[in-house]
């Protein structure tokens, strides 16, 4: 099984990612779910695998928490491994999640989910890597009205910190 994005554009531009990233550090509610689950477990783990790591800017949060964690990530996306290579020490691998090696004590996946086209069998792999798995996702608005409710909210809580996204 291999990570395929739906949409029809496979790989994101490099403006895209720019946004992506500058985006996604306004916006730090969106990793609260993953790391207010990390915390029940957090001192009894040695690992953590996170899953679609982009980046790896949520790396950098959960070391500020908990430094004696070892922390992987992996990603399809080479621009965003070459990019959490450069930023943080961890190790980042260019891989598919079929592909990840546990067993790790914790695996992560963080707003990335609804880009799988078999997300079932992407579950199955986390699972079978890890003792604990902790996804975080958004449900696609099923609406026009949903859509704009949504966008309204971010509006509202960016202001005028938001980028073009």
């Amino acid at each position: 099984m291999k990570t395929q994005k739906l949409q029809s554009n496979e790989i994101l531009s490099h403006q895209e990612r720019d946004d992506f990233s500058t985006i996604i550090r306004k916006a730090p509610w969106l990793y609260e779910p993953i790391l207010d689950n990390v915390v029940a477990y957090a001192n009894t783990l040695r690992s953590l695998h996170d899953v679609a790591c982009g980046d790896g800017y949520l790396f950098n949060k959960i070391n500020h928490l908990w430094p004696h964690l070892e922390l992987s990530g992996s990603d399809i996306d080479s621009l965003f491994i070459e990019e959490a290579r450069r930023e943080y020490p961890f190790r980042f691998e260019q891989k598919d999640v079929a592909e990840i090696q546990g067993p790790y004590d914790v695996v992560t996946c963080n707003l990335a989910l609804h880009h799988f086209k078999e997300p079932i069998a992407a579950i199955r792999a986390m699972c079978a890597s890890s003792r604990v798995l902790v996804i975080s996702d958004q449900i696609r608005p099923k609406t026009e009205e949903d859509l704009e409710t949504r966008l309204q909210k971010r509006e509202d809580t960016l202001r005028d910190n938001d980028a073009p996204f």
